[in-house]
């Protein structure tokens, strides 16, 4: 746990809240979008907590990426 204080000392974030996107599917939207914008193609998940909000969390997870294959050929490529 001190490499994770001594990472958040360095960096200003005072939580998770502050390098990681927490909320329900309406609310972490927009922020994968405003990513999706500033040329991010590439984010890891984390999935935690009981059956159901994995499950709901995992669906969301798909639905995303199959939203994302299925218009990419709307994007330019990126080097």
């Amino acid at each position: 746990m001190s490499s994770c204080r001594a990472i958040s000392k360095k960096t200003g974030f005072s939580g998770p809240e502050d390098y990681a996107l927490i909320g329900t599917e309406d609310q972490v939207r927009p922020h994968i979008a405003e990513h999706e914008a500033a040329g991010v193609i590439d984010f890891g998940v984390q999935i935690g907590g009981e059956n159901d909000p994995r499950t709901r969390t995992t669906a969301f997870v798909a639905a995303l990426y199959a939203d994302y294959a299925k218009n990419a050929h709307l994007r330019s490529r990126r080097i």
